[in-house]
């Protein structure tokens, strides 16, 4: 059986300047990096700051993991 590899899927995530940090907005997402740092710099651009990535595998979620849990 061939198993087809989905691509790493990032997202662009950011808050506007002087905004609390609940206010974090996506920006963009793709499997392309040069369309995510096209992104990030649009971002800067405009006013936002605090600006991250986060990458998506395609990996099943583990909820019993305790990283999980901010108590």
């Amino acid at each position: 059986m061939n198993e087809y590899k989905l691509p790493q899927e990032y997202t662009v995530w950011a808050t506007k300047s002087g905004r609390p940090k609940y206010e974090e907005v996506e920006i963009s997402t793709s499997t392309d990096l040069k369309h995510i740092e096209k992104a990030k710099v649009w971002a800067k651009e405009n006013g936002f700051d605090r600006i991250r990535i986060s990458v998506f595998n395609w990996e099943k979620p583990n909820f019993a993991d305790p990283r999980l849990f901010n108590i």
